[in-house]
């Protein structure tokens, strides 16, 4: 009953919070409502007035003063109408500014124009990066990610697994040391061009309310052989049937479709753009775990493809297919190494993997 009556209470005070607001600014509206309506009244009673004057001493016609009437209706109108909106455009304003600033704003950081290139590693030294009012999240981390190598990123929950991984995409600047891909930093790179090498799958993943085929090839010219080989490492190809094909919508961010079949179109899209650097950042975590199970162990058996994969899953099949598994502990990288050698080191990724695996 006490969350009840708190629940009630802070519901009731924020409805009243909203009223207050909403009577504030429907007052003002009736103000310049019925100021521009009272003006408008004014402004024709003097026409004519003036008007009538005017017959009386022959200096205009009757005529003439139905057309002032009726020209003066016309000029009023739109004034009242403006007036009457002019809280609402004043409103736009900040929305739009806001939305302006938002499209405009560029990174002063990441203003490189050097074409980034992955043919041998991303090196990753000393890294530091904490958020806004946060403590630091990575702690000077040195590590290299190899080209065509396959990395699995495990650690509790707020260790810093995906904040690493979005600053090797390019996804904050306030961070200190370097992110080196082949020895260019990623200050002096065109971003907008790194993109088009990474490829990343996040828990949250948005769909364009159009169709399944849209939503995997953005609108760009995919060959039906990749579009093929994609769907079935995907495992889109799995639930299109009768009901549901390439054309078909999926909704307002996928509300047509199940969480599985988003992420399974994610992977879908992520692959059929060839990328040559795969994020999964739990990008399987809402498929069945015999599937999430195939699509990592195709993508896993891919030769050009440099796969890093965040993870709470402790499958021991899969873990040993990595070239390297990545133990995270408080923004820091405490172990690296294969499935095979984590284990026998018997230290921290093995208490790990004992605890959940039990």
């Amino acid at each position: 009953m006490k969350l009840n009556n708190y629940v009630t209470e802070a519901f009731g005070a924020e409805n009243n919070d909203t009223y207050k607001t909403k009577y504030s600014m429907d007052r003002v509206v009736a103000w310049l409502e019925a100021t521009a309506i009272i003006l408008g009244m004014v402004v024709q009673f003097s026409i004519v007035f003036v008007s009538s004057y005017l017959i009386v001493t022959g200096n205009i016609t009757a005529g003439m003063l139905m057309a002032l009437v009726n020209l003066s209706g016309a000029m009023i109108t739109p004034i009242q109408v403006l007036s009457q909106n002019i809280p609402k455009i004043q409103g736009m304003k900040l929305v739009i500014n806001r939305l302006t600033d938002f499209i405009t704003s560029q990174d002063p950081v990441f203003s490189g124009d050097r074409t980034p290139s992955f043919d041998k590693e991303i090196a990753v030294r000393d890294l530091r990066f904490g958020y806004e009012n946060a403590h630091g999240i990575i702690k000077g981390i040195d590590f290299v990610f190899e080209h065509n190598k396959k990395y699995a990123v495990i650690g509790k929950s707020g260790c810093g697994k995906t904040t690493l991984i979005n600053l090797l995409a390019g996804y904050y600047s306030g961070y200190e040391g370097q992110i080196l891909y082949d020895g260019q930093d990623i200050r002096e790179l065109d971003i907008e061009k790194l993109n088009e090498i990474v490829a990343i799958i996040h828990q949250n993943i948005y769909m364009f309310d159009e169709s399944i085929k849209d939503n995997i090839c953005l609108h760009k010219q995919v060959s039906e052989q990749d579009l093929t080989n994609a769907l079935d490492m995907s495992g889109v190809q799995i639930f299109l049937n009768d009901t549901k094909n390439l054309e078909t919508l999926v909704g307002e961010n996928g509300s047509n479709i199940s969480g599985g079949q988003r992420q399974r179109i994610a992977v879908a899209r992520a692959l059929v753009q060839n990328k040559p650097i795969l994020v999964l950042d739990e990008g399987t975590s809402a498929i069945d775990m015999q599937t999430a199970y195939d699509i990592e162990n195709r993508l896993l058996r891919l030769d050009n493809l440099t796969l890093i994969t965040i993870t709470h899953s402790l499958n021991p099949e899969l873990l040993k297919s990595y070239d390297c598994i990545v133990f995270m502990e408080e923004g820091q990288i405490c172990e690296y190494g294969t499935f095979d050698e984590l284990v026998n080191a018997e230290a921290a990724f093995y208490d790990f993997y004992n605890v959940r695996t039990k």
